[in-house]
């Protein structure tokens, strides 16, 4: 296989090389929030700390972006005279990794899931779509740390993936 991937590898991930932000939601079994600055269904395990963990990975690998992602998948008023394939007002197009935990009972699942905008070609209609996702199930035993080695090793595997097929690209930008 070629260094920059297959064609729905070059789809799932290629992104020119460019920064990217994250988001991380945790559900212990009711509504799906953003846990930033309390307390999540384990002890160290916030929205803060699992962003934390994400960011610091992304920025080792030279990717982590700029923006404020705290409304990326809010809906969004697109300006009048916007082309298809521009991005909402007000937000910026910034591809991220959001990071979903669902805790329930003894056993966890975290999803690592890459949105990037997209053009849907029949309707016209662009938007964030996931491209890429890596699943871990396990039990926590009542301890945050196998959630979170869950989230830095699909992080991980986010980040050797996108750096594969983006290689060229991420060449030519150094």
């Amino acid at each position: 296989m070629a260094a920059e991937g297959s064609a729905l590898e070059r789809f799932q991930l290629f992104n020119e090389c460019e920064r990217i932000g994250s988001l991380a939601y945790i559900d212990a079994g009711g509504a799906l929030e953003d846990l930033t600055d309390h307390a999540g269904p384990l002890e160290g395990l916030t929205g803060q700390s699992v962003r934390q963990l994400v960011d610091d990975r992304l920025r080792a690998a030279q990717l982590l972006g700029t923006s404020d992602l705290s409304t990326i998948h809010a809906p969004a008023e697109t300006a009048p005279d916007a082309t298809p394939d521009a991005a909402p007002t007000g937000e910026s197009p910034e591809a991220h990794l959001m990071v979903n935990i669902h805790v329930t009972g003894p056993s966890f699942r975290v999803g690592v899931g890459f949105h990037k905008w997209v053009l849907d070609q029949r309707s016209g209609q662009t938007g964030f779509g996931l491209t890429w996702e890596a699943v871990h199930m396990g039990v926590h035993g009542g301890e945050s740390a196998p959630v979170l080695a869950a989230v830095a090793e699909k992080t991980d595997v986010f980040v050797e993936d996108y750096r594969r097929v983006n290689e060229p690209a991420c060449n030519a930008g150094s």
